[in-house]
């Protein structure tokens, strides 16, 4: 019984942690004039699956998202590091009118995290994706504003 009232307290605790874009002053005043599109999708895994990644742009928490959620905020030009909170990251050169696609999931090696660059098709492919019943699997949180943290 101790077993499963402590199983049942993490997964309550999981179910109510906020996902969505945190409102940062890095992001004010930019559109897609003046910036370049950014998604990041959150590949669906058994393994780290109830985990929440905080993600970072230039050290700056951005974001908050679980396995099968995606997201595409816009970044100014130059160079930025996106990465997870505590964990690796991915360094890239932002060039306006330009757009960059990411699949990040769990490394099996050494469980850290992976971003792995892709196409705008395979972007799209992917969070396109299906389950048998012909239901979306990806969700799109670019909208959900989170307010505090």
């Amino acid at each position: 019984m101790k077993i499963f009232f402590a199983l049942f307290s993490v997964l309550m605790i999981c179910a109510c942690a906020p996902v969505g874009v945190i409102q940062q002053p890095i992001f004010q005043g930019l559109n897609v004039e003046n910036s370049s599109k950014v998604c990041i999708a959150r590949a669906p895994v058994y393994i780290g699956d109830g985990n929440r990644f905080d993600l970072t742009v230039d050290g700056w928490l951005f974001a908050k998202i679980y396995p099968a959620q995606y997201l595409c905020l816009q970044l100014p030009e130059g160079q930025h590091m996106i990465g997870v909170e505590g964990q690796s990251g991915i360094g890239i050169n932002v060039i306006k009118t330009e757009s960059y696609f990411f699949k990040t999931n769990l490394s099996w090696v050494n469980f850290g995290v992976n971003f792995e660059r892709l196409t705008e098709q395979q972007f799209e492919d992917l969070v396109q994706t299906k389950d048998e019943n012909n239901n979306m699997i990806y969700k799109n949180i670019s909208t959900l504003k989170i307010t505090s943290k």
